[in-house]
């Protein structure tokens, strides 16, 4: 799944697109789009609408259909439409990088699902095969999304973001408001500190393109726009 750096600069280029300016509005919006990943590990298969029989598997889709039985008739709402944003951008994700660029293999090299079943992943852009523990660390992967936040901050003129103190309720989860203000406030310090970089200072990725990314951001932000005035628009007229 992409790191929250995409997921706010995904956001950000929907507001730009949609020219919304109202800080309520966009402060709510941008928790939306972060509070899935805040919550904690177990919490994962329901913040993210996974089904029971993902679980075993490395590649795990957000069910969106699923979200929109139970939250389309708020989509009106900034938290909802962000948290919706959220799970669509992991969607698109998962179609347009993984599923294009990413292949998995077993120990004879067999197409595989499995999240024990794989052991290799061969990243086609780079032309390199890995074996999982590698792919799946602070090296290649998760290193990438750290080595984007300077290009990600630059390419948004500063990564958006909020004040973590406002509209926490609208998370329902009140008696956990504390935790998630203290998690949202040291993700906003991990960005400052990280987040100050040039477009044109080559990020360095190990398994990711920088203009296969950019292009999915833009992509996805074009997409939710279009669910915007189609379904949320019509609302406010």
């Amino acid at each position: 799944m992409p790191g929250y750096v995409i997921h706010l600069a995904t956001a950000n280029s929907v507001l730009q697109r949609l020219d919304i300016r109202d800080g309520e509005y966009k402060n709510k919006y941008l928790l939306g789009n972060i509070v899935p990943d805040l919550n904690k590990r177990e919490e994962k298969k329901i913040c993210h609408f996974w089904s029971d029989d993902s679980m075993r598997l490395l590649i795990r889709r957000p069910r969106l259909e699923t979200f929109l039985g139970e939250y389309g008739n708020r989509l009106s709402e900034p938290f909802i439409f962000g948290y919706y944003s959220h799970l669509y951008l992991d969607y698109s994700f998962l179609k347009k990088y993984w599923d294009e660029y990413f292949v998995f293999y077993n120990e004879e090299l067999e197409p595989a699902e499995g999240y024990y079943e794989i052991k290799k992943v061969y990243v086609k852009n780079k032309k390199k095969m890995y074996d999982r523990e590698s792919f799946l660390s602070d090296e290649l992967y998760y290193g990438d999304y750290t080595r984007m936040i300077p290009y990600m901050a630059a390419k948004c003129d500063g990564l958006p973001f909020f004040d973590e103190t406002l509209g926490i309720k609208e998370l329902r989860l009140e008696g956990r408001a504390a935790e998630y203000e203290k998690m949202i406030a040291g993700c906003r310090e991990y960005i400052n500190k990280k987040g100050k970089g040039t477009l044109d200072k080559e990020p360095g990725l190990m398994v990711f393109d920088r203009d296969i990314m950019d292009r999915l951001i833009e992509e996805t932000a074009d997409e939710l726009v279009e669910i915007y005035v189609k379904e949320i628009q019509p609302y406010f007229i």
